[in-house]
């Protein structure tokens, strides 16, 4: 069987003050895929034809809990490749100032590439 590839979009996410990498990476293919729409799709006889790669980059690849991004693709076979990458930014208030959130006020901001190919 041939692969043929249609789509690649591309995304970005941000978790703002709860460090968490998952919400930032959800949220980054949620962008990627926003806009999209597969026509192509009425083509295929199986969704098991499609097959969506994703690529997440966050700074903690380890942090990432797979399943939860993999949730926020609508069809296909589904594969997800974490790397290091996108970037975690300390969220401060001003100087002088107290600190009012904790240790985990991180803004962790995800990247990620969603390539769909059809196997015809």
């Amino acid at each position: 069987m041939t692969r043929k590839s249609f789509v690649l979009e591309l995304g970005s996410g941000a978790d703002l003050r709860g460090g968490d990498s998952t919400k930032a990476a959800v949220k980054a293919v949620k962008d990627a895929i926003y806009d999209g729409s597969l026509f192509v799709l009425e083509y295929v006889d199986s969704f098991d034809k499609v097959l969506v790669d994703v690529t997440i980059g966050v700074p903690d690849p380890d942090s990432v809990r797979v399943e939860e991004v993999l949730a926020a693709l609508p069809v296909g076979k589904k594969t997800i490749h974490v790397i290091e990458g996108g970037m975690a930014v300390p969220y401060h208030v001003g100087e002088g100032e107290e600190q009012q959130y904790g240790k985990t006020d991180m803004v962790i901001i995800a990247n990620a590439a969603v390539r769909v190919t059809l196997e015809l």
